[in-house]
Parts: C-alpha cells; structure tokens; sequence
C-alpha cells in the first residue's frame, strides 16, 4: 500500500471515523475527507494536519509508509534507562537469535535453488526483526557512551 492510501485508511480508523476526526482537529469533514483522498489535487493535506491525524490516531503505520516508498525502513527507539548488565547481555543473545533465524530463512529457501516471492518477502520479515535487534544494541551502547561520558566530565570538573 503506498503512503497516501495508508493516510486514508489510518485517518479513517480513527473511532468514529474522519467525521470524529474532522471534529477533534476543528475542521470541517468534507473538506478533510477531500483532503485525504490518494488521487486528489485541489485539497491538499499539511504536514501539520498530517502530525495531528497521526498523533490522534497513535500510529505509526504513516511512517512505515513513507519509509517503504523512499526504499527504509523504521525502527523504534527503545528505552535503555537503567538497563542492567545482564539485560544488556539478553539484548546481544536477542541479536544472535536474530541472526540465527534469519540466516535459517534463508537456508529453508534455498533448499530447492530457487527463492519464491513469499520465501523472499518470509526472509526479508526475519532480516528486519535481526537489524532491529541489531539497532537496539547499537542504541544501548550509545546511551551508555553518553552515560559514561557525562559521568567523566563531572569527574574531570572536580
């Protein structure tokens, strides 16, 4: 689906649909119904109303959307406060099993010499799920960095 059919269909999830929408953002309906048709060019959606449809909707459907069409993909930032060093070591044990099951996705395709559009799209699920483990221990690390550094320079200053 691209992203301006992804914009209709979250807007109109919202409970109650875009008439409820319309009415929390202060708009009139008809006007942001036209505005979230895909093939319209006369009403145009801001990216300020586009922030708020999201924020009411509490999706991040959009963003994956958009990502798809410029060839990304999105991770979410995870949060790394207070994380013990044994939940640090579960997050690299996470990235091996990741690893693993991606890397057995691949051998399974394989096994006839030919890889199908849903063995590729089933690789590609598990490739995702590794970089994301991948990108939660590059994060926990530059959190920790930050942590570390923060901690030398109050030691420096004294």
């Amino acid at each position: 689906m691209d992203l301006f059919d992804t914009i209709h269909e979250v807007a109109h999830s919202y409970p109650g649909g875009v008439e409820a929408l319309a009415g929390r953002m202060g708009k009139n309906p008809g006007t942001l119904r036209k505005k979230l048709l895909p093939n319209e060019v006369t009403h145009e959606l801001t990216v300020r109303e586009l922030r708020t449809i999201v924020d009411y909707v509490d999706t991040d459907k959009i963003a994956r959307a958009f990502a798809a069409d410029r060839g990304l993909m999105c991770i979410s930032m995870p949060d790394y406060e207070g994380l013990s060093d044994k939940e640090i070591l579960d997050l690299f044990l996470d990235l091996q099993a990741q690893q693993g099951a991606w890397a057995n996705e691949i051998r399974e395709a394989m096994q006839n010499g030919e890889i199908d559009w849903n063995e590729l799209m089933s690789i590609r699920k598990e490739y995702n799920k590794f970089i994301a483990a991948a990108a939660e221990v590059m994060n926990r690390l530059e959190s920790f960095m930050g942590v570390t550094e923060e901690m030398n320079s109050k030691r420096t200053q004294k």
